[in-house]
């Protein structure tokens, strides 16, 4: 009599376990595949970061006494 209900549990726990598993395993595969957009938008930003020089206070300081000599009147009093 207990073997009838102890059967029917085991059943239910092994097709609980696969259909968990399977919802799981399709959820992880689906996340590691990035979009394309996605994944060109990542690498133009790598490209971008990789590409840039990194900040100088001094660069920053001769590209503004350079600016302001090619520039002398950049708008006031016009």
């Amino acid at each position: 009599m207990f073997a009838r209900p102890t059967a029917k549990v085991r059943i239910a726990a092994v097709v609980a376990l696969a259909v968990t598993t399977a919802l799981t395993g399709a959820a992880a595969a689906s996340a590691t595949e990035p979009a394309t957009e996605q994944g060109d938008y990542v690498a133009a930003l790598v490209a971008k970061a990789q590409a840039s020089s990194t900040y100088s206070a001094d660069a920053d300081y001769v590209d503004t006494l350079v600016y302001w000599h090619h520039n002398p009147n950049w708008g006031f009093g016009s």
